[in-house]
């Protein structure tokens, strides 16, 4: 992630960072063993402003975060640092979050797709 954000000349300590998709598998609700907590717990100490969407979670305060949850909308999409897909998601919109996203950590390999 800082790599990414130094590429953009960014630091890691105040970027924006949305989170897309924060349970387990897609198109689910578990989020027991979701690495995307983890990441999220790793990121916000560090200073990263971090935010989630995810359609099938509302809160994260079970988990002990109080990550704030977003809609999912070009504008967040585009109001954000970076964007990390954590979860593929079937809703979301892949073309958007490509053509709208300044920077991608793609852990799920879903813009690779679009490209071919």
């Amino acid at each position: 992630m800082a790599d990414v954000l130094n590429s953009k000349k960014k630091a890691l300590n105040g970027s924006r960072i949305l989170v897309l998709g924060v349970t387990y598998k897609p198109d689910i609700d578990d989020m027991r063993e979701s690495p995307a907590l983890d990441i999220i717990k790793l990121l916000e100490p560090r200073g990263a402003l971090v935010s989630y969407n995810d359609p099938y979670v509302s809160s994260l305060q079970a988990e002990g975060l109080t990550t704030p949850f977003v809609d999912f909308s070009e504008s967040v999409i585009r109001n954000a640092d970076c964007v990390m897909i954590a979860t593929n998601h079937s809703v979301y919109d892949w073309g958007l979050i490509r053509t709208s996203s300044p920077a991608i950590i793609d852990c799920r390999n879903m813009i690779r797709k679009l490209s071919g």
